[in-house]
């Protein structure tokens, strides 16, 4: 019986100090050297002898319970005043020095502690005037600075926004370039063409390039009309655009006919007029059939509108006429003299002339 009674009083104390019934409340920070206050409540005190309150362990005052009233005792000199009701005690202590102290509360039955509770309480050095000054301007720079920095961010991304749309506008421009040049290549191919078809049909090297001179003529004089009308100012944007891809076209067509004439020129001169004395060793009764191109140029009335959908080349047309030589006698060679052989100039023509070339 006894042990069980044992048993039962440690439970007990046990759960005492686990939970505890003492509570303290204080503001924390505080001034150093200033009045300061605490309150201390320590639950029922029926059931105990005694409660005492102790600042950095020193003792501040005494409470106990005798019929159902609260009374105080052995109160520091440190403590200003004190108020006790029910089971809370208000304390007004002396002001502390800079630092952190510690506040305790604690319970006794027969001498032994049953319950405690502690809490801490910073006291800080307050700011002298210039300090206060110092600290207020230092505040003030600083909204000042985050005033500042959010107009610059507001700046860089107004800036990052302009330099968005303007990536835009160039991927677009670099877009229409690509698409041009893919129909300025497409263009060159078809000029290259139309140049091996005329070299197919004997046209001279001459006819060539005042063919191809006449052709950027003709597509100047459109690009100029075009600028002209009503609705020149929806491509005045493209203008520079088409100016440098004109130039292109023209630098091209130069470089291709150069690179023509100068193969043609080649042969010319491979080709000279000891070849003919291959003919000197033909037989009297042998005759030979020779195919003469002439080049007959066509005219087209001034009033006659060019179709353009055909190509500007299409004003050009070859035919081919056979004729049967007579046939030459032995050791018979052809004449020769400067004034037989047409010379021939780079002309340039309008559209509706009549120009007419014999080779």
């Amino acid at each position: 019986m006894i042990k069980k009674s044992l048993l039962v009083l440690v439970v007990l104390a046990l759960l005492c100090s686990i939970v505890s019934a003492i509570s303290i409340n204080v503001e924390d920070p505080l001034t150093q050297g200033s009045q300061w206050s605490t309150s201390v409540d320590f639950g029922p005190l029926d059931s105990v002898e005694e409660g005492k309150v102790f600042v950095d362990g020193d003792l501040a005052l005494v409470v106990f319970e005798h019929s159902g009233k609260i009374f105080s005792a052995d109160v520091s000199s440190k403590v200003l005043n004190y108020n006790i009701n029910a089971n809370t005690v208000v304390i007004a202590y002396v002001g502390l020095s800079e630092g952190v102290h510690t506040i305790e509360a604690k319970t006794y039955s027969l001498g032994n502690v049953v319950d405690e509770q502690s809490a801490s309480v910073t006291f800080i050095k307050p700011l002298s005037q210039s300090e206060k000054q110092s600290l207020e301007n230092k505040i003030s720079s600083l909204e000042s600075t985050t005033i500042n920095l959010e107009n610059t961010t507001n700046t860089l991304r107004s800036e990052v926004n302009a330099l968005e749309t303007t990536i835009a506008d160039k991927d677009s421009e670099i877009s229409n370039l690509k698409q041009k040049n893919s129909e300025l290549l497409s263009d060159i191919a078809k000029l290259e063409l139309s140049i091996n078809e005329l070299e197919s049909d004997g046209a001279t090297n001459e006819e060539i390039l005042m063919t191809v001179k006449d052709d950027l003529n003709i597509l100047l004089t459109e690009r100029d009309e075009a600028r002209k009308s009503p609705l020149a100012g929806l491509f005045a944007a493209s203008a520079s655009n088409s100016t440098l891809l004109l130039a292109l076209v023209a630098l091209i067509a130069v470089i291709v006919i150069g690179v023509f004439l100068k193969k043609n020129s080649s042969s010319i001169y491979s080709s000279s007029i000891f070849s003919k004395n291959d003919e000197l060793s033909i037989p009297e009764e042998e005759a030979e059939t020779k195919i003469i191109e002439k080049e007959e140029v066509t005219e087209i009335p001034a009033n006659e509108d060019i179709p353009k959908s055909k190509g500007f080349f299409s004003r050009f047309k070859k035919e081919k006429v056979v004729e049967q030589e007579a046939p030459k006698k032995k050791w018979a060679v052809e004449s020769y003299h400067p004034a037989e052989k047409e010379s021939k100039e780079d002309k340039r023509f309008e559209l509706g002339d009549l120009i007419k070339k014999e080779k």
